[in-house]
């Protein structure tokens, strides 16, 4: 079985994908913080501020020059660090000790996005790195050759796993990928690595929806125990930020395929309450508003699950709110 990829390693990736795709349009000005390369400009853990926000993309502010922190900035006066980066779930963040050692005794209040569930644990898959896991129920198969391709296009090491799997030469493999996606033999090697919704999509084929709704409840309750491990381990006021557009519908056999796709991806409404419940206070922005980001010369928007910049600013708005009336803020923080 694959082991766990050693966090800082993990950690030594993120947004660095993003720059370099988007260095034609964007400069995120990435610099070093906690073992992570960071949305900048830059700043010293030991400089003031008000909030420490802490989540994934959507706090990044992909495609977004005036992202959710400079919103705080600029428009409300409220200093407001941006520690977004990809991968972002519960499990990164408490494994990240630098991160952690900042957030517990920086005097900034610390706000954490609700992420995704698809990197947890299950009896048919087990954590592999940040959102994603790998594959241990043995005899999967699908007929949806595309979903295939695209879980070995993610991870080299999966193409080797199915090439052994199927005894095919790693060439013969690729080409049909390219050539011939329909022939691709339909069984997912135990050890492959994708998101655990993906992984779901195939299972369903050969698993009842009960028991698909049984595991994705286990993964929950997995992710469930390090967000309360992390509240824990803060042991002080911690704010949860949601910033998603999902119809918060409670799982069932008929709606588990969107719940394990869909951002926030394995959460669902009840889950999403137990979240809630764990954290000091909740602020929400969960209607679309604005249009998604368009590449140059491009009439599709990219990327439908991302925040817009409106997103960000009603996000900043709420946030601002809440900062200025919460209970002991002196004159309401007019700055």
């Amino acid at each position: 079985m694959q082991t766990i990829e050693p966090i800082a390693t993990a950690l030594a990736r993120v947004n660095v994908a993003y720059q370099m795709a988007d260095q034609g349009e964007f400069d995120y000005q990435l610099f070093q913080q906690f073992g992570m390369s960071l949305r900048g400009p830059a700043w010293s853990a030991d400089d003031p501020a008000d909030l420490n926000i802490v989540g994934s993309e959507r706090v990044f502010g992909r495609f977004i020059v005036n992202h959710l922190c400079l919103e705080l900035q600029d428009k409300h006066g409220i200093v407001a660090r941006n520690i977004g980066f990809s991968g972002c779930t519960p499990s990164v963040i408490i494994q990240n000790e630098a991160l952690m050692d900042y957030l517990k005794t920086s005097t900034a209040i610390p706000v954490i996005q609700l992420c995704a569930a698809d990197g947890g644990a299950s009896d048919w898959y087990l954590p592999r790195s940040s959102r994603r896991v790998s594959l241990t129920l043995e005899g999967v198969r699908t007929e949806n050759k595309k979903l295939i391709r695209n879980i070995l296009r993610k991870h080299r090491e999966n193409v080797f796993l199915y090439a052994e799997k199927h005894g095919m030469r790693r060439r013969e493999l690729r080409d049909m990928m390219r050539d011939d996606v329909e022939s691709l033999p339909a069984e997912i090697p135990v050890g492959t690595k994708a998101r655990a919704g993906h992984l779901l999509f195939a299972i369903q084929e050969t698993q009842t929806a009960a028991d698909c709704l049984v595991q994705m409840r286990k993964t929950q309750a997995w992710s469930l125990d390090i967000y309360k491990r992390i509240i824990d381990v803060l042991d002080r006021e911690v704010i949860l930020l949601s910033m998603f557009t999902k119809d918060m519908t409670t799982l069932d056999e008929n709606n588990f395929i969107y719940h394990a796709l869909n951002f926030p991806q394995l959460v669902d409404g009840a889950f999403c309450e137990s979240i809630r419940g764990l954290f000091s206070h909740t602020i929400e922005t969960r209607e679309l508003v604005g249009e998604r980001y368009k590449k140059p010369n491009e009439e599709r928007a990219f990327n439908l699950q991302y925040p817009t910049a409106e997103m960000h600013a009603l996000s900043a708005s709420r946030i601002a709110d809440w900062y200025r009336s919460r209970p002991g803020a002196p004159d309401n923080n007019a700055k």
